[in-house]
């Protein structure tokens, strides 16, 4: 009996270990690690394991902007929420699967690249239950397409079909990607995007100086790195004044520096596209708007402060002379005077 009940007690012990190494398990075996083993056990090479690490801080960098800030917003409402991705240049599609895994609002990924074709199918066959289970609370699938055409003719058919197809996306919910493309693939990613007022992220690579060699010669100067002062200047073209105007919306930049362990061109551009007469309402109207209202009123009453002796009737010439007069000075000039004066009168 007595063994009977060390085997017992043993047993239990075994299978509390057991349970507890599995719960222990199952809690460290976060998303990004069950996405990364699956492609290992799946004996997928594309993405590699740089690639996967790019992809997964740059969809969760998209999913932290992009995403409503105030939990009080309904994701359904035009402003907030992607419904549509376009995965510029994404060829094995990873990027544009983990924005379907990451976004919770987001149905529909498309890939757009013409070297797709050969690379495309093994993010689904790694990741497919986590792509498709994403949206278990959906009525509709995920889904991920693939279209083997370059950005030029295939971005902008897709923006036009989703905008203007039978059943048009608000352009507010569309974004467009585009992690490692070229830097002139880049910029016109930003260019076509922005000409239909959606949302846009790219992380650009192979910065070059395509004009005289002004800019390049300028980083010399500054000590910057050629690459970094591209980038800055394609975020400057987004956020010019009258970018999106024509279609009655502005942009809310920003850059963003993901970790130069996974990659030495980590430089993003994220993009939003917000009302032109409104503010960001997933950003609680703390908008760029309302900054630059602000310093406008800062500016004005420190302008009025500073001439404030105008309203006082002072004249320039009586400003001047004010502003020239030295009180030590004239002080220790009367002072000079009186003595001498009594010196004077005393030798006569």
């Amino acid at each position: 009996d007595d063994d009977n009940n060390n085997n017992t007690n043993n047993n239990t012990n075994i299978n509390t270990k057991t349970n507890a190494n599995a719960n222990s398990n199952k809690k460290t075996n976060t998303l990004e690690k069950r996405l990364f083993h699956a492609l290992h056990t799946s004996k997928v090479s594309n993405p590699s394991i740089k690639e996967f690490k790019e992809s997964w801080a740059f969809a969760n960098a998209v999913k932290k902007f992009y995403s409503p800030k105030n939990n009080n917003h309904n994701e359904n409402d035009n402003n907030n929420g992607i419904d549509l991705v376009l995965d510029v240049a994404g060829g094995h599609g990873a990027l544009g699967a983990l924005l379907l895994i990451l976004l919770k609002s987001t149905s529909k990924s498309v890939v757009i690249d013409p070297a797709c074709d050969s690379v495309r199918g093994g993010v689904e066959k790694a990741w497919g239950n986590e792509i498709f289970s994403a949206g278990y609370d959906r009525e509709e699938r995920k889904e991920l397409k693939y279209r083997n055409e370059c950005l030029r003719t295939g971005l902008r058919d897709e923006l036009e079909e989703a905008i203007h197809g039978q059943s048009p996306i608000s352009p507010k919910r569309i974004l467009v990607v585009a992690c490692h493309a070229c830097q002139h693939l880049s910029d016109e990613t930003l260019e076509i995007a922005c000409s239909y007022g959606v949302n846009v992220t790219v992380m650009p690579c192979c910065q070059k100086d395509l004009t005289n060699g002004s800019f390049k010669a300028a980083a010399k100067q500054l000590g910057m790195n050629i690459g970094v002062l591209m980038d800055i200047l394609a975020t400057g073209k987004v956020l010019s004044w009258n970018n999106g105007r024509e279609i009655g919306v502005r942009y809310e930049v920003k850059m963003k520096i993901i970790n130069e362990s996974i990659t030495p061109q980590n430089r993003m551009i994220l993009a939003k596209a917000v009302d032109l007469n409104g503010d960001d309402i997933s950003n609680g109207g703390d908008s760029e708007r309302v900054k630059i209202k602000e310093a406008h009123e800062r500016l004005s009453r420190a302008y009025h402060k500073a001439h404030s002796n105008a309203k006082r009737g002072v004249s320039r010439f009586g400003q001047k002379l004010r502003a020239s007069i030295c009180v030590k000075s004239l002080g220790a000039g009367i002072a000079t005077g009186v003595i001498l004066s009594i010196v004077w009168s005393r030798k006569r």
